[in-house]
């Protein structure tokens, strides 16, 4: 997905680029170019899943040049688990605080 500067519109730049740069060259703020369209069945389909798969749904409309793992890794090491487990490399990092468990975790952002 594109961003574009909110100062001018003519730059345009990739989300992780927009993200890596916090603020364009002239100051704007990026914002998204077109906003992804989403039907009733889109939210539907929220309804069953845990706050931290409906999180990684919707930023995956924004997020588009992030791959499923670097969105989770993301999400995963920013909200509190609600069921389950978070191991890596066998380790249970479940309930560590946020700033411990992103050692553990290559941050997106």
């Amino acid at each position: 997905m594109l961003y574009t500067s909110t100062r001018d519109n003519a730059l345009s730049v990739e989300s992780a680029s927009a993200i890596e740069k916090g603020i364009s060259v002239e100051g704007g703020l990026f914002v998204p170019a077109e906003i992804p369209a989403v039907d009733a069945q889109f939210f539907a389909d929220l309804v069953d899943k845990t706050y931290i798969e409906r999180a990684e749904a919707v930023l995956s409309l924004y997020l588009t040049d992030y791959t499923p793992e670097e969105l989770h890794a993301c999400v995963a090491g920013a909200y509190t688990v609600e069921s389950g487990k978070i191991l890596i490399d066998g380790v249970d990092v479940t309930h560590l605080p946020e700033y411990k468990r992103a050692k553990f975790i290559g941050r997106v952002f």
